[in-house]
């Protein structure tokens, strides 16, 4: 008994020194393909994606200055402007300047995306609170050119998508790249996460919002919905869930899904994403998919994540 418990002692020490090693030569091998990716100019240099300008500044604790969060992405189920502005609210990330990642609901249905918006039903929108004249610049509408899908169908929507746009765009202070998590025996020990969407009760404009909300076991979304264990379990992802603090100043609603969970990093506050919003939860039967009470959550980035997407990505 006694030496069947040291050999049993002796093949968790070999696993855990070869687990540890082959996972420090995957990390070596997607950072040696990112870097091929950004020397192709497929994805931005780690030096470039995921910063702000350093004036940008949060109006009040729920909505975001002008060109804050410039990677944020407007997703479009209809070529009509005005034309189901509320129900076919959707947002994504801009990860380089040719692609958008999303969740697979928002993506499958998407048309085309709308980068550098603020305010949902304005081409233009101005900080009419500034003494000096503040104003974003045009929105810009970009085709759709192709979708692409993580995993498979039967997934359901707990599912990343990448959608490729019809041409490559320019960066300004309005549209940027966040980071994605290369590497990640960097990435750091988090307890909140932030994330902002247009999502709202009803039809009416909505400027662009930051909520942070705090990461919490996975039970506690679990707990909510008697079948969203088993469906994360399926489509085997790594699952985020996240709880509002305990006095939210707005709320989170449907319209947020498919967003960027984010993190900053560093000194020169380096943004990140971290994973996409795929439901705002709320109260069973109820017709108010707005809350500040009920989880929100998603699916985290991983590496096959990301090995997914130095895959799929092209110039």
């Amino acid at each position: 008994m006694q030496k069947y418990f040291w050999f049993q002692i002796i093949y968790l020490s070999f696993f855990s020194v070869y687990a540890n090693i082959d996972s420090s030569t995957r990390q070596e091998e997607l950072t040696a393909r990112f870097k091929e990716a950004v020397k192709q100019k497929v994805l931005p240099d780690i030096k470039y994606c995921g910063l702000q300008h350093t004036d940008d500044r949060v109006y009040n604790s729920s909505i975001t200055a002008l060109d804050e969060f410039p990677w944020l992405v407007h997703i479009r189920f209809s070529h009509s402007e005005y034309e189901g502005q509320y129900a076919d609210r959707c947002s994504g990330v801009l990860i380089s300047n040719r692609y958008v990642l999303t969740d697979a609901y928002c993506g499958l249905e998407s048309i085309k995306v709308k980068l550098g918006e603020y305010n949902t039903n304005q081409t233009v929108s101005c900080d009419l609170s500034s003494k000096i004249e503040d104003c974003s610049e045009p929105v810009e509408d970009i085709p759709v050119e192709e979708i692409i899908r993580d995993g498979k169908s039967s997934n359901g929507p707990y599912d990343f998508a990448l959608l490729r746009l019809s041409k490559k765009i320019n960066y300004s202070d309005f549209i940027r790249p966040i980071c994605l998590p290369i590497d990640q025996s960097s990435r750091p020990d988090l307890n909140q996460l932030v994330f902002s969407g247009w999502g709202a009760p009803n039809s009416t404009g909505v400027a662009k919002k930051r909520l942070t909300y705090n990461i919490v076991k996975d039970q506690v979304c679990y707990n909510q919905e008697s079948w969203l264990e088993g469906n994360v379990k399926h489509a085997n992802v790594s699952f985020i869930c996240t709880m509002p603090p305990s006095k939210p100043t707005t709320v989170a609603c449907s319209g947020e899904h498919g967003g960027p969970f984010m993190y900053s990093q560093t000194r020169l506050v380096r943004w990140y994403v971290e994973g996409v919003i795929v439901s705002v939860m709320h109260k069973e039967g109820s017709s108010n998919t707005c809350n500040d009470k009920y989880p929100v959550n998603g699916i985290r980035i991983t590496e096959n994540t990301i090995d997914w997407i130095l895959s799929t990505v092209r110039p």
